[in-house]
């Protein structure tokens, strides 16, 4: 149904953190199982940077949780860019009715977010 983009930049761990241990599984099965039961996928979106101890940092929390986007453009650079790229990126790779960009400083409850979706949706078929 949605992809839902969770926007978050480098030093922001501490708020990724927080969404794994309130509504984000933080097991790839656990992140399926959510993601089959609501038909949404959840992903943190994130730019590259030009330090390598920081890509290396980034790196490594990808290969541990597997959750997150990486496009191609600098992050901290202007953010409408990175929203045009995750849109773009999104669009291009994904089959989802809707797209959805959130920031990491919002908590959801993904069930909800679903049905939010799902209604939207409905109210666009019947237009």
């Amino acid at each position: 149904m949605g992809f839902i983009g969770i926007q978050t930049m480098f030093g922001y761990v501490g708020q990724q953190r927080s969404l794994r241990k309130s509504w984000m599984p933080t097991d790839q099965q656990g992140l399926q199982r959510l993601e089959d039961a609501i038909g949404s996928t959840f992903m943190f979106v994130i730019g590259r940077a030009n330090n390598k101890a920081k890509m290396a940092k980034l790196r490594k929390e990808v290969a541990q949780y597997d959750d997150f986007m990486l496009l191609d453009i600098e992050e901290y650079s202007k953010l409408p860019y990175k929203m045009l790229a995750f849109f773009k990126v999104t669009y291009a790779l994904f089959d989802f009715e809707l797209f959805v960009k959130v920031d990491d400083d919002r908590y959801l409850k993904p069930d909800c977010l679903s049905l939010l979706l799902a209604v939207h949706t409905l109210n666009l078929l019947d237009a």
